[in-house]
């Protein structure tokens, strides 16, 4: 029993993280899982502003890289959350990037034309 809290403790900063790399995106928490939804400001450099426009998600993709921490916390894990989106409208495609930096709580979005 022990050993399921803390399993569960351990992973409660992944959710929170999710939820905080969500809602930079424009997504609420549920909408994070299950689809999307616009809260900031619009601008087609954001996945947010190209849903606005029009553009729908048609893949989405995430991952953790684990990294060691910067100084000076460098024993500590610190975890980048990536989520990657591909957005087609009128046959075109963009692939946008938000990542999520644990130690720095960071957001980073990039979007670009897709290859």
């Amino acid at each position: 029993m022990i050993v399921n809290k803390t399993r569960r403790l351990r992973r409660l900063p992944v959710v929170l993280a999710a939820a905080a790399l969500a809602s930079a995106a424009g997504l609420s928490a549920n909408d994070a899982v299950a689809g999307e939804h616009s809260t900031s400001a619009s601008s087609e450099a954001t996945v947010v502003g190209l849903r606005q426009a029009g553009w729908v998600v048609t893949e989405r993709q995430e991952r953790i890289e684990r990294r060691p921490g910067l100084p000076p916390y460098e024993m500590l894990e610190r975890t980048i959350h990536i989520t990657t989106f591909v957005l087609q409208k009128n046959g075109r495609r963009k692939r946008c990037r938000l990542d999520y930096d644990s130690q720095l709580e960071v957001f980073d979005q990039e979007c670009r034309d897709a290859e």
